[in-house]
């Protein structure tokens, strides 16, 4: 991730609620996942996680905008 936001103690909200959307992460093969919501990214590793803060939330309109168009509800692209 990025050295931009770098911020241990985000006063975001860090985890989503419990209806609605709940943000967006990307798993990759070896385990680590990256969560972002909220404008808050987080890198989840076996040694621990990480968390940055992205206020534009960039980070997750590009994994959202990356997605295949029939994995996402209708609407609910980058954009919609």
């Amino acid at each position: 991730m990025a050295n931009e936001g770098r911020d241990a103690a985000c006063p975001r909200e860090a985890e989503p609620p419990g209806l609605g959307y709940r943000g967006v992460f990307l798993r990759a093969p070896d385990g680590r996942e990256w969560t972002a919501f909220n404008g808050l990214v987080s890198l989840t590793t076996p040694g621990g996680t990480e968390s940055r803060t992205d206020p534009a939330r960039e980070f997750e309109k590009s994994l959202l905008a990356s997605a295949p168009e029939d994995l996402l509800p209708e609407g609910f692209g980058v954009g919609a």
